[in-house]
């Protein structure tokens, strides 16, 4: 555990520690850039890196491929690298409280990804390599500035909760309404000109006052 200690680098002396431990704990220090000696730690399966201040990541990035879970919330990221698509066993990522305004076509490779936060950011667009992320449960959009969303929610047959709650969208795909795993769905806070008909169906559905008027109009 290498939490709150101050840490601006890393010695490159740390890759002889990479069959000692899977998981890393790099939280609460002040890196500005991503360690360059952690993208040799080839065997490290979880890295904590949050609470930063991180802007920038080195180029071989994308060698950490055993890894299953990566943190970096509360950082000050802009842009995420390419070469976050080449971590082919990734699972979980956390992106949250950062300034990211998009996310790279490449994190459409992450086949394998199950859990994507990436609230509290200044999102404006996802593309549609989003659907790529096929194994996807659990995606945290929330307080954002997405004006749209992409059509081709159907491909992600294991999504169970979206939210996208405090964004600026004005109208829901109808494919949301395709992903038949779909079990919780946050709406509020964004200015709905309407609601699909599949949003009667769905278990939990959270919308504003606003919302409820609209719902009115297709639940009948």
């Amino acid at each position: 555990d290498l939490s709150s200690m101050r840490l601006t680098d890393l010695p490159h002396s740390m890759v002889m520690l990479d069959s000692l431990s899977p998981f890393l704990d790099l939280s609460s220090n002040r890196f500005e850039t991503f360690p360059e000696v952690l993208s040799k730690l080839k065997g490290m399966q979880k890295l904590e890196i949050s609470h930063n201040l991180l802007t920038a990541f080195p180029a071989d990035f994308g060698e950490l491929k055993s890894l299953q879970e990566l943190n970096l919330q509360f950082n000050r990221l802009t842009v995420l690298p390419n070469s976050i698509g080449e971590l082919i066993h990734l699972e979980i990522l956390y992106l949250t409280h950062n300034k990211l305004t998009q996310l790279p076509a490449a994190l459409g490779q992450l086949t394998q990804l199950i859990e994507l936060h990436a609230s509290q950011n200044q999102l404006n667009q996802i593309n549609e390599q989003f659907f790529g992320m096929v194994r996807l449960e659990r995606i945290d959009l929330r307080n954002n500035q997405l004006t749209t969303l992409p059509d081709g929610w159907g491909t992600l047959t294991q999504l169970h909760f979206l939210n996208v709650w405090n964004n600026q969208l004005s109208s829901i795909p109808a494919s949301i309404g395709d992903i038949e795993s779909l079990q919780s769905l946050y709406l509020k806070e964004n200015p709905l000109e309407s609601l699909p008909p599949f949003v009667c169906g769905i278990p939990t559905l959270l919308i504003d006052e606003e919302q409820e008027k609209l719902q009115a109009e297709v639940c009948e």
